[in-house]
């Protein structure tokens, strides 16, 4: 509720509609977090970390294809974003493409070969390409 108010004060503050959209999603809030999100990427279109944040919430509502295009923008705004390809290949292997989700995860490992979570995906993967499950 403070944060909610503190928004209504001042709409335009960014880190206010950042940490109240932040909090909805731990709440798995994911219509009130997205409008959050929304209205703080309106407010600073090229800040990745607002687009990650709104890809995430996306993703976590079942929103794929719009969790996609965040991702995709801040993939074009910070090509070395291991995270968020990380969180694209995940979005990926949600929606089946396997392959694709391989070549994010391929690329995200170049740039940092200890990358766990990108390591420990393309690992299963690759595990249930093999399964006969």
């Amino acid at each position: 509720e403070e944060l909610d108010r503190i928004v209504e004060r001042d709409p335009s503050w960014t880190p206010g509609r950042y940490y109240n959209g932040v909090v909805r999603l731990k709440l798995k809030q994911y219509r009130p977090a997205l409008v959050q999100f929304d209205q703080a990427v309106k407010l600073a279109p090229t800040n990745g970390a607002l687009l990650r944040a709104r890809g995430l919430a996306h993703a976590e509502a079942g929103n794929y294809r719009d969790a996609l295009a965040d991702y995709d923008a801040v993939l074009a705004l910070e090509p070395t974003r291991t995270d968020a390809m990380n969180y694209k290949a995940n979005v990926l292997r949600k929606l089946g493409k396997k392959k694709e989700a391989k070549q994010v995860l391929a690329r995200a490992l170049e740039l940092d070969p200890k990358n766990r979570l990108a390591r420990a995906t393309m690992e299963f993967l690759e595990f249930q390409g093999s399964s006969k499950l």
